[in-house]
């Protein structure tokens, strides 16, 4: 069988840049010059300095732009009421937890990303998928989304949010309806993989390898009879690691809890963008049912032709690797990074 599908994005783990719940900070920028009208002059800076999205850049280059045009004392009293509003838009859902329970408390807050979630992806979104002939969806779960913890608080142990754990057995029950599989996927787990949100200590720490091992348990327990699960993706996008080693012995570790459960689901293994032919020959390891992974951001190309090119790298590259491995390999998450014409083409 070939899986061919979408990613849900911004479900279960909220990248902000996925879903757009805030500014830029060159949106914010020049949203709030509008309103204090200098929206000419705003653009203009803009336009000089192109977009960024950091305190550096607002307080620098953009400053000095809009000084130009505008004066210094217009453009120091913009800055300023810019760098009030902290940017929530990140590889990270933390920010906008940690504001959410701020203002609304750990009930309130996990009360509105229920109504989020249940908005952002319906039955209807499901069916449109299928009757366009996908038949999986990659499902991104950031643990803090499963948990009903304190973000503000030191992690010390897992207490469930039912209301996540129930939104994804009713993804589960649609996608079989719907006649559609499902890649369980862990973008970041306990302790942090990767540094979505603030240095990775998964590697180093003891407890948050048990949290992490606890989690999955969790997962494979509740849903590993579901019809619809055809993967558990175990650590999406480990480049943290401080080595391949370090990366291999927590898959290892997942691996054999997985499997000693009696779970023989496929298990995706991520590369942690060091490149396929880093993983090891899953023999050795001794890992059945493996499947292995990267994702693919085509930076820099600017044309049909240009993708078509890449392709071929990749194809070359990644096809030396799968030989000496023997297992299938799974394209997670992918994208031409760009709104043209030619991108949207390229990507069909």
């Amino acid at each position: 069988m070939q899986l061919r599908g979408v990613n849900l994005g911004a479900w279960h783990f909220h990248e902000s840049w996925i879903s757009g719940v805030d500014y830029a900070v060159w949106g914010r920028a020049r949203q709030l010059g509008i309103e204090a009208g200098l929206q000419t002059e705003v653009d203009a800076a803009l336009i000089a300095v192109g977009a960024g999205d950091d305190a550096d850049w607002l307080a620098g280059p953009f400053r000095d732009a809009l000084a130009a045009e505008a004066g210094a004392e217009a453009a120091d009293a913009l800055v300023a009421d810019v760098a009030l509003y902290p940017s929530l838009r990140d590889d990270s859902d933390l920010p906008m937890r940690l504001q959410l329970e701020a203002r609304f408390g750990t009930d309130g807050r996990d009360a509105l990303l229920d109504t989020f979630a249940r908005a952002w992806i319906t039955d209807a979104d499901l069916a449109w998928l299928a009757s366009q002939g996908f038949n999986l969806v990659r499902v991104p779960l950031g643990y803090r989304a499963l948990l009903e913890n304190s973000d503000a608080e030191p992690l010390q142990e897992l207490r469930w949010n039912e209301r996540s754990w129930d939104r994804i057995q009713w993804l589960l029950d649609a996608c079989e309806a719907h006649g559609i599989y499902a890649v369980v996927d862990l973008q970041e787990s306990p302790g942090g993989h990767n540094d979505y949100s603030g240095e990775a200590q998964l590697y180093d720490d003891p407890a948050m390898q048990e949290l992490t091992l606890e989690l999955w348990a969790e997962l494979v327990d509740r849903f590993g009879d579901e019809p619809a699960v055809a993967a558990w993706s175990l650590l999406a996008e480990p480049f943290s690691a401080p080595s391949s080693e370090a990366r291999d012995a927590m898959y290892d570790r997942l691996h054999d809890q997985i499997r000693a459960a009696g779970d023989d689901h496929l298990l995706v293994i991520h590369d942690g963008f060091q490149g396929m032919w880093d993983l090891p020959d899953p023999v050795d390891m001794g890992w059945t049912g493996v499947v292995y992974s990267t994702h693919l951001f085509e930076w820099g190309a600017d044309s049909r032709e240009d993708y078509a090119a890449l392709t071929e790298v990749w194809r070359t590259l990644l096809g030396g690797a799968q030989e000496g491995q023997d297992v299938p390999y799974f394209i997670g998450s992918w994208s031409v990074m760009q709104d043209a014409d030619w991108a949207y083409e390229s990507a069909g």
